[in-house]
């Protein structure tokens, strides 16, 4: 394990603190905001996951079936957002507390039913199409290997492609465990690895929250001793090749410097290439459990070092900001279901404000409903072009949680997804903005998880095509001839990692190129757009990223 966590006081202090910055952020354009329920109601949006057309909404205090028994409910967004189905287990957990952790991808839904009782928890695979054509069965019950040491198995759920992150944050007796799991066929999920932590033993909840992105995994333990040598919560960073192929080596144990006493470091945690981030909600810098984020980077030597401590522009008692996070690309959604009067939501950006900065950048609250729901942002997440945030309510009979899903007007969807390539990198397309077909506003197209290596540019068609293979990469070619490219550039990135990018400011693009495909550009336009990077070395093309397709407003 690299020795990378031992971050003190005075480089703390050269670090800094990233407060909101308060200045007007860029022109955004509004994202249009349904609000989602069930007539159940009751801690509906405890947790939350989306995949583009489709949301999954866990209600883990629902009395349906049984007292606290459990649901997660599945709606898909075709004319508007609607309920498709209510999720519930073929034989029903040892106690119930079904929905407390939901993962989605594609055409596969994750249910977690952590417990104490038998089994120390499940975890529930829905497959579309499983018992009938548009129908939702269960097609596995998955458990932990050592069942006889577990707690509170599926009490966290990450998903990456065809891996799985199991959090059990009560194995051996408190100390806790993390497992991953591998989809090795169609329909089945096998165990590969348990995660444990450097340092075991004690009440150190690790498990709390799992986070995944292709070779990178975070786990957090919010009772871990920190850096003061007191129970302030830690994060584990772990490399799929670490320790040898598969291995899945611990790489990293990010502390908070400035850690107090049941700061709860570690209650929520989100990681991309070359980023990770570390929620801390009962931190007291603006007040009690006012909370707070901090955003750790690779270096080039493979060091995971503290680059910001994020703040919220009007954190203050009780808001427990960082309770809940999603990282996207260059942007990163924080909970803080305590904060205003319902619970409010953050959006920062990677270099707002500046260089190596992360702003915040918008300010998200439920708004005016006919029907509201307290604790807003105790469950967030996103895809390209939606975000989903929770709101549970009181738990209790008579309340009434929701769920609020803002989707861009671009109407942004993912044409096709990466695959590995001879880099072994999966490259995924994000956007920030607005495009409009008179370049107003901002509209930037990134590109993260390339190879730090290699070259590469992106490129955009008018109309997409049926995924096809590319070269002798195992990736697919989603767009069809003609193609517009932009410059072959080096992306930033450390050699040898998956952390490369890519960035295209599309209004100045457009703007200086008044012959390029598709000029002039009209509202109601569709762009495919993808990534590539080639070998330096040679002209192989070696990776492709995933297509996303999107529209053009005024």
């Amino acid at each position: 394990m690299n020795s990378n966590h031992h971050l003190g006081l005075g480089m703390f202090a050269l670090v800094g603190v990233a407060l909101a910055l308060m200045r007007e952020a860029p022109a955004q354009c509004a994202w249009p905001t349904t609000r989602l329920a069930t007539p159940s109601g009751i801690s509906f949006g405890a947790s939350v996951a989306i995949d583009g057309p489709r949301a999954l909404i866990g209600a883990p205090a629902e009395s349906i079936v049984a007292p606290e028994f459990g649901a997660a409910h599945l709606f898909e967004l075709q004319a508007g957002w609607s309920e498709v189905k209510s999720l519930s287990p073929t034989a029903p957990p040892a106690s119930g507390r079904f929905g407390s952790s939901v993962a989605l991808g594609g055409d596969t839904a994750f249910v977690g039913a952590p417990t104490l009782a038998l089994f120390g928890g499940t975890v529930h695979v829905f497959e579309r199409d499983h018992g009938g054509p548009g129908n939702w069965g269960e097609s596995q019950v998955l458990f932990a290997s050592d069942t006889a040491m577990v707690g509170l198995f599926g009490s966290a759920l990450a998903l990456s492609h065809d891996t799985l992150l199991v959090g059990a944050y009560y194995t051996d007796g408190v100390a806790g465990r993390a497992y991953l799991f591998r989809r090795l066929s169609t329909s089945s999920w096998t165990q590969v690895k348990v995660l444990v932590p450097s340092q075991p033993g004690g009440l150190r909840y690790f498990g709390a929250s799992v986070a995944l992105r292709d070779d990178l995994a975070i786990v957090g333990a919010t009772r871990d001793i920190g850096a003061n040598g007191i129970a302030t919560g830690a994060a584990y960073v772990y490399q799929r090749d670490a320790g040898g192929p598969d291995q899945w080596g611990e790489v990293a144990r990010l502390l908070a410097p400035d850690g107090a006493a049941d700061d709860r470091f570690g209650s929520s945690v989100a990681i991309g290439p070359g980023v990770a981030v570390v929620g801390s909600p009962q931190d007291a810098d603006l007040g009690y459990n006012a909370g707070s984020s901090y955003v750790f980077e690779r270096d080039a030597l493979g060091h995971w070092l503290l680059r910001r401590k994020l703040l919220a522009s009007d954190g203050g008692f009780t808001a427990a900001f960082g309770g809940s996070l999603s990282l996207l690309g260059d942007e990163l959604l924080i909970g803080a279901r305590g904060a205003g009067v319902l619970g409010q939501a953050y959006v920062f950006e990677r270099d707002f404000g500046g260089p190596g900065q992360w702003g915040q950048r918008e300010l998200l609250q439920p708004g005016p409903q006919p029907v509201i729901a307290w604790f807003y942002g105790c469950a967030v997440a996103q895809s390209p072009g939606q975000r989903l945030i929770g709101a549970h309510d009181q738990w209790a009979s008579g309340s009434e949680g929701a769920a609020y899903v803002s989707v861009s007007p671009n109407a942004i969807s993912v044409a096709c997804e990466p695959a590995a390539s001879t880099s072994e990198c999966r490259a995924s397309l994000t956007v920030i903005g607005c495009a409009s077909a008179s370049n107003a506003g901002s509209f930037r197209v990134l590109a993260h998880g390339g190879d730090g290596r290699r070259l590469g540019m992106l490129f955009y068609a008018l109309s997409a095509s049926t995924a096809k293979p590319w070269g002798t990469s195992i990736g697919a070619l989603c767009l069809q001839a003609p193609l517009q490219r932009t410059v072959l550039r080096a992306g930033s990135g450390t050699p040898g990692e998956c952390d490369g990018s890519l960035e295209l400011d599309w209004g100045a693009f457009a703007s200086s190129r008044s012959t390029a495909l598709g000029q002039p550009f009209v509202t109601g336009q569709t762009l495919h757009m993808q990534a590539i990077w080639r070998d330096a070395h040679t002209s192989r093309h070696t990776s492709l990223s995933n297509a996303l397709q999107f529209t053009f407003t005024p």
